[in-house]
């Protein structure tokens, strides 16, 4: 009885396991909502200049991202609710393919630290010598593949680059996954046949999966909610909205940090592209990524003001506005509730009011001014002489100081 035992209970075990995992796969099954018919008029009604092929493949694909992958798949989507705001500018400034941004999703699941075991790293995947070709630095301070902006910006220009070359957008994504000679390769095998699924049989095994890929993330992405999943289950940040500035001179995490309130773990978090916690110096400007209250309470006098470049906002939330540009206070609005993608920020010029007040999730941080005095921040070896020069101070109106953190003040006279 005991060897008898020692065969079935295995196997009542195993039998266990087989029922249970096809139990959930059954309650994730595609075909428990929709008929092949439908998901194909669904991906085909999808707005894309990629050919949208649905097939077995393709089925079986969202079938994993809705029932053995559906954790992955909801981390994903909660991490784009923050990331694509940023491509989809991105993508619409190179007048790319909107559907281009679900590319990072395949690269990277949207990390922008992970690297592959062949040394491709960030969002985008670059290899460092593609990564240098289209402008990207990759040194000991700063590796701008792991920046989202840069690397989306030389994504854009490389995949330009790749369509121009083969004029066909399946073509192009399977040339950024194996290379622009592989596809020529895969070419000339089908006898000059120039399309991804005629030559599909010549390519890499890797990159003949990756356009069934792409079109099972695209659906899923579009769809997920009739799946019973969500984009926020595990939320990336617990902000709304995030501002983008330009930064020159040479600048620590402590720093930033101590003057805008955000901590250090944070700013790592949205800027990974920086390795030793601070932002090195550079004549064009480095990213700096951060929830806009924090942002806008760091860049504190007009100077500043100036390299604020664009505030991103998660779609379906919340965004500010000015509610007054004539009143003396102007206070920021994050209540109303609209749908955008991104904004520039608006009247710049009006945050030098003798007081504002940024309001934050009903906790004010109020920011107090002297109109008679105005703040700057001397560039890295700039001096004071060239300072006055370039902005055409007329030093007869003013009472000049500078500090030897190089923070110039003007007092009018």
């Amino acid at each position: 009885m005991n060897k008898i035992n020692n065969y079935i209970l295995p196997l009542l075990l195993l039998l266990s396991f087989a029922t249970q995992a096809l139990a959930v796969e059954a309650v994730f099954s595609i075909n428990d909502k929709y008929s092949d018919e439908e998901i194909e008029n669904q991906i085909s009604q999808l707005s894309s200049e990629i050919d949208m092929v649905f097939n077995q493949e393709v089925k079986t694909l969202i079938n994993t991202y809705i029932s053995a992958g559906r954790n992955n798949t909801e981390l994903i989507l909660s991490r784009s609710q923050y990331y694509f705001p940023i491509m989809e500018k991105l993508i619409k400034e190179h007048q790319l393919p909107e559907e281009i941004k679900y590319l990072a999703v395949i690269e990277s699941g949207l990390r922008p630290k992970v690297k592959s075991h062949v040394g491709a790293v960030g969002l985008w995947q670059f290899m460092s010598g593609t990564a240098k070709e289209y402008d990207l630095r990759i040194m000991t301070s700063v590796d701008d593949r792991k920046d989202v902006r840069k690397s989306t910006e030389a994504a854009m220009l490389y995949l330009n680059d790749l369509y121009k070359r083969f004029g066909d957008w399946t073509l192009a994504l399977a040339a950024y996954n194996c290379g622009p000679g592989n596809i020529n390769k895969a070419i000339r095998k089908s006898g000059g046949k120039k399309d991804f699924w005629e030559i599909r049989k010549f390519l890499p095994k890797e990159t003949k999966r990756y356009l069934p890929k792409l079109i099972a993330t695209i659906y899923v992405m579009n769809h997920f909610r009739e799946y019973g999943m969500s984009d926020v289950s595990s939320k990336f940040s617990d902000h709304s909205a995030f501002g983008v500035a330009h930064i020159f001179s040479k600048t620590s995490f402590d720093h930033i940090s101590e003057f805008s309130g955000l901590s250090i773990k944070e700013l790592q978090k949205y800027n990974p592209s920086y390795a030793q916690n601070y932002i090195p110096a550079s004549t064009s400007g480095n990213n700096l990524i951060m929830p806009e209250g924090y942002l806008l309470t760091f860049l504190q006098n007009k100077q500043m003001m100036e390299n604020l470049k664009d505030v991103f906002y998660l779609k379906n939330t919340i965004v500010y506005k000015p509610v007054s540009t004539k009143k003396e206070e102007i206070e920021l609005n994050f209540r109303e509730e609209v749908k955008v993608e991104s904004l520039k920020i608006q009247l710049l010029e009006e945050l030098v009011a003798p007081e504002i007040k940024i309001e934050v999730k009903q906790s004010p941080i109020t920011v107090s001014r002297d109109l008679k005095v105005e703040t700057y921040r001397l560039r890295k070896r700039q001096s004071l002489a060239q300072f006055i020069e370039e902005k055409g101070i007329d030093t007869a109106s003013y009472a000049i100081s500078v500090n030897e953190e190089g923070v110039v003040h003007l007092n009018k006279k």
